[in-house]
């Protein structure tokens, strides 16, 4: 369990991976986080990421990946998003960084990791859905729906439900 809450660690985050938040947030919402690009993209080049060291366990390498695809391209979505949002897909996980092996990262650090993509004043729009029971990786995966001004939108309560159904979330 974290010493600190989600705010500190936001704050810390911020604070100490700044730069490389706002590279990554660039990144993922141009056409080289398209899901769709992906796809076509040469192996070794896939997701924008950021890896760092755990700022709880220095024991722990964080990876941070996100993509994001056009809401418009998800029918099973029924908010009243603006014309041209898009769906972000966020996980965070880690790995033990002498051995590589995967290991559970503290919830308050991974909340803080995804908060930090938000613009500061919207990170409590991004949605927790937990982890995949089948994964190996131990990734904690959220998503943000992001409007063409780059603001994050507050996701409808019924579309939630839709995310969480797209995979066994615990």
């Amino acid at each position: 369990m974290s010493s600190y809450d989600s705010d500190h660690l936001l704050a810390l985050v911020r604070r100490v991976h700044g730069r490389a938040i706002g590279h990554i947030r660039q990144q993922t919402l141009s056409d080289i986080g398209m899901i769709n690009s992906l796809r076509r993209t040469p192996v070794g080049h896939g997701a924008p990421r950021i890896e760092a060291r755990s700022l709880l366990d220095h024991a722990q390498q964080i990876r941070l990946v996100a993509s994001h695809d056009p809401v418009a391209d998800d029918p099973a979505l029924v908010g009243n998003y603006p014309t041209g949002s898009k769906l972000v897909f966020v996980s965070v996980s880690a790995r033990n960084a002498g051995t590589g092996v995967p290991d559970f990262i503290d919830l308050a650090e991974a909340d803080a990791w995804c908060r930090a993509l938000a613009p500061e004043g919207y990170e409590d729009y991004t949605v927790r859905l937990g982890r995949i029971a089948t994964s190996p990786s131990n990734a904690v995966h959220y998503r943000q729906i992001v409007g063409p001004d780059n603001h994050i939108c507050v996701i409808d309560e019924r579309d939630h439900a839709t995310m969480r159904d797209t995979a066994f979330y615990i």
